[in-house]
């Protein structure tokens, strides 16, 4: 069953917003911003997700951007590549620490 994400039209710096807030299992407290609202937590943590991936991938050990590399058909397939490479770690470390299923 789905969550029901209450949410209010407030001003922000002078713009129409929605506004709406969620804490997660963890306890952590998520507040989003937008001008559409009837996504705008699920869409969040897609985003979230793909943030994640990005900075592991850039920065905290697969370090992207030392390639150098402009190909663009190159970047793809190396992106797809380091994509699963990132899969496969994570789903080793939560098997490993026992959080998967």
């Amino acid at each position: 069953m789905k969550d029901v994400i209450s949410y209010s039209k407030r001003k922000v710096s002078g713009v129409r917003l929605y506004i709406a807030a969620r804490r997660t299992i963890n306890g952590l407290l998520i507040v989003v911003a937008t001008q559409k609202p009837s996504t705008m937590i699920e869409d969040y943590y897609k985003r979230w997700s793909i943030e994640t991936l990005f900075g592991c991938l850039k920065s905290r050990g697969f370090d992207l951007e030392s390639t150098h590399m402009t190909d663009l058909d190159r970047m793809d397939k190396l992106m797809g590549l380091l994509a699963l490479a990132f899969t496969e770690c994570l789903m080793t470390g939560h098997w490993h620490y026992g959080e998967a299923k």
